[in-house]
């Protein structure tokens, strides 16, 4: 990962709401979950939900999948390896040089 990259979804995550976004798509893990049960546990307007989840999907720390289920529900969950890039990016390049 570029330090580009890594800035890039680090800032993503200074944003308080987003920040909380994060927290809660790490809570359900690998099975994601839908937006509109984030927007309801976080007490959060649908629109502004799908603004944060834009900008952290720019930021590559969230993926999102669409299941094939009678009313195609799109799943959002964190994208693991991209935060521990960013952390492993950051923390080792000075080493590495």
């Amino acid at each position: 990962m570029e330090m580009h990259e890594a800035t890039e979804a680090f800032s993503s995550l200074s944003q308080e709401t987003r920040l909380k976004v994060f927290k809660l798509l790490l809570e359900y893990g690998r099975d994601g979950i839908v937006p509109s049960k984030i927007a309801e546990e976080l007490e959060m307007p649908p629109n502004t939900l799908s603004f944060h989840l834009s900008h952290m999907s720019r930021a590559g720390l969230v993926t999102s999948k669409k299941w094939s289920s009678p009313r195609k529900t799109e799943h959002f969950q964190f994208d693991k390896f991209a935060i521990l890039n960013s952390a492993g990016d950051i923390i080792l390049s000075p080493l590495w040089g």
